[in-house]
């Protein structure tokens, strides 16, 4: 038990990407040569580092434990609520703007509510896959991920196999958020016209059926963190 509790220390202190650092070859000219071939950085790069393998399969296992999905859904929460907050100033610029009548100069933003959506999106699903290990640990074994879903990204078939029930408005937002996973994030278009999608929309209201969702899912995970009797309303509240 005392190995268990300072290998949960060692990652929970670390999270970073040298938690379980393998031996590295520092070539001649102080390039760190990647354990798998793939990348080359400098020894001591300002950027950071990055090293696959060299660590146990036990260590593999142990950080898929769900208190790490929750720690990464954590931060990205923060993220969100940060990212909802820029918005919600953007959008007071513009009305202060349009109502001074050209008095107050317009200076543009880019807008952050599309990325804040899909960081919204990455967070349900970290505590999605988090349920669905609790409920079926069979997910993660012997140094690998098993079973139709845990390696994917479509939320609506995550929850149903973690036996998670969703509302209607919640089924909208994780299917909204499966769509955003894919091309709020990483791609703009698509390699072609068929899988390229005409447009998503997002609107702020998806934000208080995402903090809903978020604070249920966690409670379920943690029961500390089930909201109180009487709490007030969300944090992030759709404009009027």
């Amino acid at each position: 038990m005392a190995h268990f509790l300072a290998a949960v220390d060692t990652i929970s202190d670390g999270l970073t990407a040298n938690l379980f650092a393998s031996a590295l070859s520092i070539g001649n000219k102080g390039l760190v040569q990647h354990p798998l071939g793939l990348t080359k950085m400098q020894a001591n790069s300002p950027v950071g580092s990055v090293s696959r393998g060299g660590h146990p399969v036990w260590a593999f296992d142990l950080s898929a434990d769900p208190f790490f999905w929750i720690g990464k859904a954590e931060e990205l929460n923060r993220m969100v609520q940060l990212g909802f907050s820029a918005w919600r100033e953007d959008i007071e610029r513009i009305r202060e703007c349009s109502a001074s009548k050209g008095g107050v100069p317009y200076v543009h933003r880019p807008c952050t509510l599309t990325m804040t959506f899909f960081l919204a999106a990455t967070a349900i699903e970290n505590l999605l896959k988090a349920n669905l290990i609790r409920v079926r640990g069979e997910c993660v074994r012997d140094g690998k991920f098993h079973g139709p879903h845990i390696s994917r990204h479509n939320l609506l078939a995550i929850a149903a196999e973690a036996s998670i029930t969703l509302d209607p408005d919640e089924a909208d937002f994780c299917e909204l958020g499966t769509e955003s996973i894919t091309w709020f994030g990483r791609y703009h278009t698509g390699k072609n016209i068929s899988v390229s999608p005409a447009q998503i929309t997002v609107r702020d209201k998806a934000f208080p059926i995402y903090e809903k969702l978020y604070k249920r899912l966690l409670s379920q995970l943690r029961p500390e963190a089930a909201p109180e009797s009487g709490e007030r309303g969300h944090h992030l509240i759709a404009l009027s």
